[in-house]
């Protein structure tokens, strides 16, 4: 019998996604005004809120509620692979939710669906021009064309919902919260969609100076250990070291306890 699975490779029980950097506010609104008027909309949606391209293009006018301020995200569209036909799925982790969002987002919800949308409750909120809902690769050439405009080539749809994430982390929200808002299945997923960003370093640098101590700037006395600056000098004469017995008539043992005294006082000197 096999003891245990010989079938082993080194770090694949680990996710090791590459990291990838939000894009930042100006980017973002570039993006959205480089967008066909139609589709601005949902480069704004996908801001407030960490969403996925799937499921803003399975939004639906039945879907926005003016009164109460929000968006209740319930499926997503989904383009099969050498078919012409379109679905409505469940969300991709099947978590359904309603988000709030703010009177701003809200008017420009308003004032897209009155110019774009017609009345049928089960109207796509993002319809392609024969008045069915747009198909995901028709809106991934409107924003690979925006990213051309821009310059920001490099930005994926996906990016914004990292940039929505780090958002509301720099605002505040807690795992919990921001994990309700994207819809998220575990706590470590919202991790993943937050970034650090020196904007937000240098600004909780500012903030330790309410929680750091900091000495005191006024003058103290030398401590008893230390060394003084200066120490006290006075010129060194051989008479320093001579007594009433160190005479020219002293004896031999008398003359080499003058030079140790002498020898003495220069080094101590």
């Amino acid at each position: 019998m096999i003891v245990r699975n010989p079938c082993r490779v080194k770090g694949a029980g680990s996710d090791r996604a590459a990291e990838r950097i939000p894009p930042t506010l100006e980017e973002v609104n570039a993006l959205a005004n480089a967008m066909p008027e139609p589709l601005r909309l949902m480069v704004v949606l996908a801001c407030a809120f960490p969403v996925r391209r799937n499921e803003v293009l399975g939004l639906q006018r039945c879907d926005v509620n003016f009164f109460h301020n929000t968006i209740s995200i319930q499926r997503q569209l989904e383009e099969c692979p050498g078919r012409t036909d379109l679905k409505y799925r469940t969300t991709k982790n099947q978590e359904t939710g309603i988000v709030n969002l703010s009177p701003a987002v809200m008017e420009a919800v308003r004032d897209h669906m009155d110019r774009f949308v017609t009345p049928d409750p089960s109207a796509p909120l993002f319809p392609a021009s024969n008045g069915q809902p747009l198909r995901p690769g028709s809106f991934w050439r409107q924003w690979t064309n925006a990213r051309k405009k821009t310059g920001l080539i490099e930005v994926r749809f996906h990016d914004l919902r990292h940039y929505a994430g780090t958002m509301l982390g720099q605002a505040g929200a807690s795992v919990a919260e921001i994990k309700q808002r994207g819809r998220w299945r575990s706590n470590a997923m919202p991790l993943r969609y937050q970034h650090a960003t020196s904007e937000r370093d240098s600004y909780l640098a500012q903030a330790t100076a309410a929680f750091v101590p900091l000495p005191d700037h006024h003058p103290e006395e030398i401590a008893p250990t230390a060394r003084p600056n200066s120490l006290p000098t006075r010129p060194f004469t051989l008479d320093d070291a001579l007594t009433s017995t160190n005479d020219e008539d002293s004896s031999g043992g008398e003359t080499r306890t003058l030079n140790l005294a002498v020898n003495s006082r220069l080094l101590c000197h």
